[in-house]
């Protein structure tokens, strides 16, 4: 079969036709053919395009040696009028008449013998335009075109033979694809240092069709023109969850990119700290039954997670399923305990990791309050520390905040005369520490400070400096007067 055509051999009828230079077919009524004309063979094929009798189709007729090789014997193209055979000959159909005013082609006065055969063996050919497909094959051969009429043959009009050629319009295909692809940075965009996932049902126009992504994770489909809908099928992909919409509105044309990140974990366990140390010793046991709630969003559509265990017979919590994102985890103190390290602690987590160690220690008894101190400086070199001439500042607001055992703990003071400040009555736990810095005046150093309390502990040192800002307008000389005394 050759691409793009439609043959036709076909055993030609006993259609005297006559041919004008345009194609069309002229003779009015013929006789039947008698055993001695040789030369009254007839072929024609009617050509349709979705049922619809069409002109201006090519169709090429071969005669065929006994080896298969084919001569040419000429190409017309379809127009109306035809021919009707009949057992006592032909008769013309005009273009005029009912039924036959287009799609018709065909070839008449054509020999009926051959070398020592009393038959011919002829293939039509039609040529199929773009947009268009052959639902009845590319090629009609294989019919044999004798001269005389047998009424007792398979064929009983063996001078001529008609052939219709049906032809339907398809819509032009297009390739639509794209990329199933693990998404480590969770920013939708498949770099070129991320792989891709195999193995996911990637779904067309819901149920049109579906297909796997590969080992590299590209899938495609064939498409007509327009939009389409493509989407994940997300059951595949087991542990992984989306970084881009999950079912997408594309066309023709268009590489379409699905990003997954792979889950998480946070794992920990329970202890008691007998020597209130606010790590694990050797010796020291597990605590089961315990209480663990996890909170936090993730970093792809900032989702509010919440989610509570209790530690088993060993002590161990684990959270699994975590999508990335920022993480606050905190252990219920049991009654007559009390923390002897931070609690709630916070897990920044990112796709695919597997955090372990957030460990939590509690030792049994009375709370032991821990206290913070510092003072305030006048940091006169501005080098932020305190050299021993340099004077303190009174007066400065300082104030502590943090999140013990589950509760938001804000406090506030004011440094005395010698610039000094205290907390005290102060859980185990982490505490931020910020100075409000005077106007007039400006840090030298940090103005916040993290603080992590054991229990009973007593910070000192967390001191602030500041240096004046200068004001000065007069001369040098009072200038560095009234900013250095």
């Amino acid at each position: 079969m050759r691409r793009g055509t439609v043959f036709a051999v076909v055993a030609l009828m006993a259609l005297a036709f006559v041919m004008t230079t345009a194609g069309a077919l002229v003779v009015a009524e013929d006789p039947a053919p008698t055993a001695v004309d040789t030369n009254v063979g007839v072929v024609q094929a009617l050509v349709t395009v979705d049922g619809v009798m069409t002109d201006g189709i090519n169709v090429t007729l071969y005669s065929l040696n006994d080896d298969g090789t084919r001569n040419l014997v000429g190409t017309m193209a379809s127009t109306g009028g035809a021919y009707m055979v009949w057992p006592w000959g032909t008769s013309y159909a005009p273009p005029e008449s009912g039924g036959w005013q287009n799609g018709w082609v065909g070839w008449n006065a054509l020999p009926t013998t051959h070398a020592d055969k009393d038959y011919v063996d002829y293939e039509v050919e039609v040529e199929v335009p773009a947009g268009l497909i052959s639902v009845n094959g590319t090629v009609q051969g294989g019919l044999e075109v004798g001269r005389l009429w047998a009424p007792s043959t398979e064929h009983p009009f063996c001078w001529g033979r008609q052939f219709e050629f049906k032809l339907e319009s398809r819509p032009v295909e297009y390739r639509l694809d794209g990329y199933k692809f693990k998404d480590m940075n969770e920013n939708g965009v498949m770099d070129a240092d991320e792989v891709g996932i195999p193995g996911v049902t990637i779904d067309l126009d819901t149920d049109k069709a579906s297909a796997q992504t590969d080992a590299g994770g590209y899938f495609s489909f064939t498409v007509a023109a327009g939009e389409h809908t493509v989407a994940v099928d997300e059951s595949t992909a087991p542990g992984y969850y989306p970084t881009t919409p999950t079912s997408v509105v594309t066309s023709e044309g268009k590489t379409v990119y699905f990003g997954n990140a792979p889950y998480g974990s946070i794992c920990g366990k329970k202890y008691n700290d007998k020597n209130k140390n606010g790590k694990p010793d050797c010796g020291e046991p597990t605590l089961g039954g315990v209480t663990i709630k996890l909170s936090g969003k993730t970093n792809v559509g900032g989702e509010e997670v919440n989610k509570e265990t209790t530690t088993a017979t060993d002590g161990s919590y684990c959270f699994t399923g975590l999508k990335a994102g920022t993480y606050i985890i905190t252990e219920v103190v049991p009654s007559g305990w009390y923390a002897t390290g931070p609690n709630p602690k916070t897990v920044t987590l990112l796709p695919g990791q597997n955090v372990t160690g957030v460990d939590f220690f509690n030792a049994q008894g009375c709370v032991p309050y821990g206290s913070i101190y510092g003072k305030k400086y006048n940091d006169k070199n501005k080098n932020g520390r305190r050299d021993c001439w340099e004077p303190t500042v009174s007066g400065v607001k300082v104030k502590l905040s943090g999140v013990i055992d589950g509760q938001l703990v804000n406090k506030e003071t004011t440094t005395s005369w010698d610039g000094s400040y205290s907390f005290t009555g102060l859980k185990a736990g982490t505490y931020t520490i910020t100075e409000v810095v005077p106007s007039g005046w400006q840090a030298t150093g940090l103005v916040s400070v993290e603080v992590t309390l054991l229990p009973g502990q007593k910070v000192t040192g967390v001191d602030f400096f500041n240096v004046r800002t200068s004001t000065c307008g007069w001369t040098l000389d009072w200038c560095l007067f009234s900013c250095w005394f």
